[in-house]
């Protein structure tokens, strides 16, 4: 009797495991872009951590420009929290350039339309809670 429901037990505890999550979209467009030069790189952040730190991305996705303004799309994001930053890769160099004092040079944006004023804000600023498909949009400025 114990066999058997050790069996039971173990049987509905790997398809418990096993089951999958469910996922979801999340649309960002960018608009305000002022010219077509370059990319537009969208990161996604999952962690408070690691947000708005260059190479820390949770997903990222560099984009082509042909009008002002650009949509891309994250697919199959487990529910949570999520937080967005962008920037306008004008001279496409793969990095947000910045002047002498760390303020960037080239547009940027970030979720929620933070405009932070003497550092990136926090993700907490920025969190887009994602419990379904899911469209944002972010304006781009500098």
């Amino acid at each position: 009797m114990i066999k058997i429901s050790l069996t039971i037990f173990c049987f509905f505890f790997f398809v418990a495991l096993n089951a999958q999550k469910a996922t979801f979209n999340l649309t960002v467009t960018i608009t305000n872009l002022k010219n077509t030069n370059g990319k537009v790189e969208v990161g996604l952040y999952r962690n408070a951590a690691n947000f708005a730190k260059v190479g820390l991305t949770y997903k990222k996705i560099r984009t082509a420009i042909s009008g002002n303004q650009v949509s891309v799309v994250f697919h199959d994001l487990e529910e949570g929290s999520y937080g967005i930053c962008v920037f306008h890769d004008e001279n496409n160099n793969n990095s947000c350039d910045r002047n002498y004092l760390g303020f960037p040079k080239e547009p940027y944006g970030f979720s929620n339309n933070i405009r932070p004023v003497f550092s990136a804000p926090s993700f907490e600023s920025c969190a887009i809670k994602l419990d379904k498909n899911k469209t944002i949009t972010i304006k781009n400025s500098l």
